[in-house]
C-alpha cells in the first residue's frame, strides 16, 4: 500500500490577518519569495475572487537530488491557493495544491490564516504523494522537506515585507 508524507508547519507574523492576507495576495511579495527560494524562473498571479482570491505561482526550481534521474536538473512546480472570504473572527482558509506538471508528484492540503497571540498565524497542513515505485517514499520525504524550507523562506520574506 502506498503511503503519503504529511506536511504540517506554521508561520507566525507580527501583523494582523488582513495585512498578512494582503501580503499573500501581492504579486511583488510572491516574486520576492520565488527569488528567495532560488527559482530559476517564475510566473505569479493573484486574482480577487469574491471575498477571497486565487494565487497561482509557477516556478522552475533545482530538482531534489533523489529526483534528478527522473526529472533532470530542474523541476517545474505549480502552486495554487484558493482563498475563501474571512470567517467572523477574520480567519481565512485556502485550498492548497502543489503539482509537478507531467510528473507523478503532488501535494493537497489547506492553509489557515488566523489571529494569533501576537499577530497572525499561517498554518499549513497537507499530504505529499509521489507515485513512483521503490523511491517514492524517499522522494516524498525530500519534497516535504523542500516544501517546509520554502515555507520558512516565505516567512522570512514576509517578516521583512511587513516590517516595511
Amino acid at each position: 500500500m502506498h503511503r503519503m508524507d504529511h506536511l504540517q508547519t506554521e508561520l507566525n507574523y507580527d501583523a494582523g490577518v488582513d495585512d498578512v492576507f494582503s501580503m499573500l495576495c501581492d504579486e511583488d511579495f510572491r516574486k520576492q519569495v520565488c527569488e528567495a527560494t532560488n527559482a530559476r524562473s517564475y510566473d505569479v498571479s493573484a486574482t480577487p475572487s469574491g471575498a477571497g482570491a486565487e494565487v497561482r505561482v509557477s516556478r522552475l526550481l533545482p530538482a531534489p537530488e533523489v529526483a534528478k534521474k527522473l526529472v533532470g536538473d530542474t523541476i517545474e512546480v505549480l502552486q495554487v491557493e484558493k482563498w475563501a472570504g474571512p470567517a467572523a473572527d477574520g480567519t481565512r482558509t485556502a485550498e492548497l495544491t502543489v503539482e509537478v506538471p507531467g510528473k507523478p508528484a503532488s501535494m493537497r492540503g489547506t492553509i489557515v490564516l488566523a489571529p494569533g497571540a501576537a499577530g497572525a498565524t499561517e498554518s499549513f497542513d497537507g499530504d505529499v504523494t509521489v507515485k513512483v515505485p521503490v523511491v517514492g517514499a524517499k522522494m516524498e520525504q525530500q519534497i516535504t522537506g523542500a516544501l517546509i524550507a520554502a515555507i520558512e523562506q516565505e516567512g522570512k520574506v514576509g517578516a521583512r515585507w511587513l516590517a516595511g
